[in-house]
């Protein structure tokens, strides 16, 4: 993160910025680019609760912002494929979690 603290519109165009110079990388031929570029986008959005009042956050974006923050080699294949798939399995979850809160009325 930046020193100084950013306006949440500055933030904004940083994450806008970020997914346009990302998805115009993807047309290459690196297919681990893709993802390890989401994975970053993920970490970004994880720091929005400090631009916006009221907005928590969630599990699933502390995990990826902890996993870049605590392994500087994470980009390689093996470590995103599995962070990946262990995201993947997170994500499940949380998603059963909250249909379950929702049929329940919660």
């Amino acid at each position: 993160m930046d020193e100084r603290k950013k306006s949440a519109d500055e933030y904004l165009f940083e994450i806008t910025s970020f997914l346009i110079s990302s998805a115009k990388r993807c047309l290459g031929p690196e297919y681990m680019y893709g993802a390890g570029r989401l994975v970053q986008t993920m970490n970004l959005l994880s720091h929005l609760p400090e631009y916006i009042p009221g907005l928590n956050g969630n599990s699933l974006l502390t995990k990826a912002s902890t996993f870049l923050e605590t392994d500087q080699h994470w980009w390689h294949t093996e470590k995103l494929s599995k962070f990946i798939n262990e995201m993947s399995e997170a994500l499940l979850e949380e998603m059963k979690k909250k249909l379950s809160e929702k049929s329940n009325g919660s």
